[in-house]
């Protein structure tokens, strides 16, 4: 089987990996700003080590950061989590 087919057949676009990557460091980097740079350093990290293991190709991993920052948008701009986010920033200050 040759590795497009295998990619074709198994994995997505988006990358699911990194997707969950940048919500979370977007989220992480809300409540970190200090540290903004080493936590978006992990999130490339790990998203682009589904290039390099042959899961994704690079569409994949840019389409997954995006899709990523706009969800964790999303939750910080829903109510309801904006009201809980709010409890877990001020137990972390």
């Amino acid at each position: 089987m040759k590795e497009s087919e295998h990619r074709k057949d198994s994995y997505a676009y988006p990358s699911g990996h990194s997707t969950r990557a940048f919500v979370c460091a977007s989220l992480l980097t809300d409540l970190f700003p200090e540290k903004r740079k080493d936590i978006l350093t992990e999130a490339r990290t790990k998203a682009w080590n589904r290039v390099i293991l042959g899961r994704h190709y690079p569409d994949d991993v840019y389409a997954g950061q995006l899709y990523g920052k706009y969800l964790a948008t999303q939750l910080l701009h829903e109510p309801s989590f904006e009201k809980e986010w709010a409890l877990v920033k001020k137990r972390g200050a």
